[in-house]
C-alpha cells in the first residue's frame, strides 16, 4: 500500500508506481519478477485529499510538498505535477 497526495499522478504515472512496487516486493521476497509472481501482488495506492498529508506536525497541500522540492506555481514542471485539480 502506497500513499501519495491526491492529483499528483497521472494515469502513467500511477501504473508505473504499481509496476515498481510489485516488481520491488516479488525482489524483496528472493523471486524474480516473472508475470506468474507479479501476479501474487497487490497494489493500492491511496490518494490523500489535498491539506491532508502531513509532514513535520503540521499538513501540507500538493502546491506546498512541491515547493519543498523546488518546484513553485508557475514554474513549467509546476503544470507536470498538477494532473488532477478537480
Amino acid at each position: 500500500m502506497v500513499s501519495v497526495p491526491k492529483g499528483s499522478l497521472d494515469q502513467g504515472r500511477h501504473s508505473g508506481l504499481m509496476h515498481a512496487g510489485a516488481r520491488a516486493v516479488i525482489q524483496a521476497g528472493g523471486s524474480e519478477p516473472t508475470p506468474e509472481n507479479l501476479m501474487r501482488v497487490w497494489c493500492i495506492v491511496d490518494e490523500v485529499p489535498d491539506g491532508n498529508w502531513g509532514v513535520e506536525p503540521a499538513p501540507m497541500r500538493l502546491r506546498d510538498l512541491a515547493m519543498r522540492f523546488g518546484v513553485a506555481p508557475g514554474q513549467e514542471r509546476w503544470d507536470e505535477l498538477r494532473f488532477d485539480q478537480r
